[in-house]
């Protein structure tokens, strides 16, 4: 999914957003005209053409910005398993260099973009937007409000309600970050505005909206429900002097769990009849608060690690971000360019595996990840995407063996990946290796715990690890979780195995 601003939402922010450079220029010229550098802050990478002074004021600003997501919300404590980059470049050509879609067809451009990748979660901005005293609402809001939906996916892997991740993030989305402070939730107008001009939608029905539903997938009336979901969020954050603060975080622990929203909203909220009239009350008044959060001083931008870019890796990374977009033309151009200056680069072959991965070509793809594997890389989704590639039932000896090393090593990468550990725990069980296989299940669970696949991959280990009454207990939770077809079958058939007669 990718979020940017919208002809729109560019509109309302156009007064505090200065004009740059002429358009000119391709996705390959940046490179040759300009240096770059990566900065490595606690939490974040900033990969960047600007100057060393603002690239590390972008890292220090996202570590503010993180700081206060947590803050407000602890269940927000939660890894998502991959790293996050911030791509920021200078100027306005740069960044349609990054992301020309959004020139294209009369579209007038955007200084901020979020796009999720397998491997990664983007944001690409365009440093130095001025952010006057006077500012009500952020040039930046779909680069912040990217952040805050990675966010909430990281903390929540099953399907979130609509109403909750679009308000929650529309809320965040204006955050100013301010010197020593930073302010959170303050009002959107245009919100306010589609409110004024549309009716309401009564709040059973908000609730129940979904992806396929009229208010979702009709423009209009989503304006009005992505500006009452805000409005929502906005009164349980902040409406009757913030007392719904602790039933909003009940609701979401809730939520984590893998607990049904309409059981988790009465039990946090009381039914929705019961909190219409206060949240009506809420809309009309003309006052509305936001939460001001001191910014966190002991994060220091000096201490930011700081080296240089060679051409090839800028290209190769720039190429990824293209390859997030679903911007192939543009991925190959800067495949080829890395190539050219570094006929080896481990990161083009990583770019390149993402990319034929994305194009379904899955015999090139595994060629291509196993390159970058060999060559060295660092990515844990190179190796755990070559050993899944690499899945057979009739798997030899030895492909088994190295199959698991590959997950092994993805893990030992990145821990907190649920998806490595249950595809290891799977591996190891193949091997007959149920201890280990238990462990690296659990952690899945641990890290994932309203996914019903890590669930069943747990079921494997427990049942022939001879712990069946865990194994059970276990099936169950991975049977109220099941959501798709895949998983209700697979349930089905270990309820089905695990009630067959044993050879005594």
């Amino acid at each position: 999914m990718v979020l940017c601003t919208s002809a729109r939402s560019r509109c309302i922010l156009s007064a505090a957003v200065a004009a740059a450079a002429t358009l000119a220029g391709s996705s390959t010229s940046i490179a040759a005209e300009r240096p770059w550098i990566e900065i490595g802050t606690p939490h974040f990478v900033v990969v960047a053409n600007t100057s060393e002074g603002s690239a590390r004021d972008v890292g220090w600003q996202f570590e503010q910005v993180r700081y206060v997501f947590e803050t407000l919300w602890p269940w927000a404590r939660r890894e998502r398993g991959r790293p996050f980059y911030v791509i920021a470049v200078r100027g306005e050509s740069d960044m349609r260099a990054l992301a020309p879609y959004y020139w294209e067809s009369g579209r007038d451009g955007t200084v901020g973009v979020a796009v999720s990748g397998p491997d990664k979660d983007y944001v690409a901005l365009q440093a130095g937007v001025a952010l006057p005293d006077t500012l009500r609402t952020n040039p930046y809001f779909y680069a912040y409000w990217g952040y805050a939906n990675r966010a909430l996916q990281a903390a929540f892997p099953g399907t979130l309600p609509l109403w909750f991740a679009r308000g929650l993030s529309d809320l965040f989305g204006n955050t100013l970050v301010r010197g020593k402070e930073v302010q959170v939730g303050r009002v959107l107008m245009h919100h306010i505005e589609q409110l004024g001009r549309s009716g309401r939608i009564p709040l059973p029905e908000l609730l129940a909206v979904d992806r396929n539903s009229k208010y979702y997938t009709d423009e209009s009336r989503r304006a009005t429900f992505d500006a009452e979901s805000w409005m929502l969020v906005h009164y349980f954050v902040f409406g009757d002097k913030g007392v719904h603060q602790p039933q909003l975080n009940r609701f979401s622990e809730m939520l984590r769990q893998g607990r049904a929203q309409d059981v988790a909203f009465r039990e946090a909220f009381g039914t929705p009849e019961t909190v219409t009239d206060a949240f009506l009350n809420y809309l009309g008044q003309q006052l509305k608060g936001y939460a001001v959060v001191k910014a966190d001083l002991n994060v220091k931008p000096a201490g930011f690690e700081v080296r240089p870019l060679s051409p090839a890796a800028a290209a190769a990374l720039r190429a990824a971000f293209h390859v997030a977009m679903d911007r192939p033309r543009e991925a190959r151009a800067l495949i080829e360019e890395a190539r050219r200056t570094e006929a080896a680069s481990v990161l083009a072959s990583e770019a390149e595996a993402l990319l034929l991965d994305r194009e379904e070509k899955e015999d090139d793809a595994a060629a291509a990840y196993a390159r970058a594997a060999d060559g060295g890389s660092d990515n844990f989704y190179v190796y755990y995407r070559v050993a899944s590639l690499m899945q057979r039932t009739d798997a030899s000896p030895e492909m088994l063996a190295r199959m698991t090393r590959r997950l092994e090593y993805a893990v030992k990468l990145n821990p907190d990946h649920a998806w490595s550990q249950a595809s290891l725990a799977r591996a190891l069980c193949r091997q007959q290796q149920w201890e280990p296989a238990i462990r690296a299940a659990r952690q899945a669970v641990t890290l994932e715990p309203s996914v019903a696949a890590h669930r069943l991959a747990l079921v494997q280990a427990l049942w022939n690890g001879s712990h069946e009454a865990d194994a059970r207990q276990q099936l169950q939770a991975a049977r109220d979780l099941a959501t798709s077809d895949g998983d209700r079958r697979a349930v089905q058939e270990w309820s089905e195995f695990m009630d067959r007669p044993r050879d005594r």
